[in-house]
C-alpha cells in the first residue's frame, strides 16, 4: 500500500545518462548557467549529481529521485565506456582516458 502512493519518476535518469553522453561528445562545450556562470559540459554530470544530492537533503521528498539519476548516470558512463559499437572503427566502447570513470569527478577528488 505504501509503494502505491510513494512518488517515482524514471526519467531522471534518462537525463542523467544524456549530460554523460554530452561529456563524451562535447567535453569542452560551456553551458551558461545563469548570467555570468557557465560550467563546461565534462562538468555537468558531476554538478547535477552534487546538487540533487543537497536537494535530497533539504527538499525531502525529492530524495526519491536521487537513486534513479545516479544509476542512470552510471548505467549510461558503463553502456558508452564498453559496448557502444563505433560505426567508423567498429570498435566497442570509449577506452580514452577522457572518458574513464574517475573523468567524472574534479581533479581534486581523483
Amino acid at each position: 500500500m505504501l509503494c502505491s502512493v510513494t512518488p517515482l519518476s524514471g526519467f531522471h535518469g534518462a537525463l542523467a545518462g544524456f549530460l554523460v553522453g554530452l561529456k563524451q561528445l562535447l567535453p569542452n562545450l560551456e553551458l551558461p548557467m545563469c548570467f555570468f556562470w557557465k560550467i563546461k559540459a565534462k562538468w555537468m554530470p558531476f554538478f547535477v549529481m552534487c546538487f540533487s544530492t543537497i536537494m535530497a537533503f533539504i527538499v525531502p521528498d525529492s530524495i526519491n529521485f536521487l537513486p534513479t539519476l545516479l544509476s542512470g548516470m552510471y548505467v549510461s558512463w558503463l553502456y558508452l565506456r564498453y559496448f557502444q559499437k563505433n560505426p567508423l572503427t567498429g570498435l566497442k566502447g570509449d577506452p580514452s582516458d577522457d572518458f574513464s570513470f574517475p573523468s567524472l569527478f574534479p581533479d581534486a577528488m581523483r
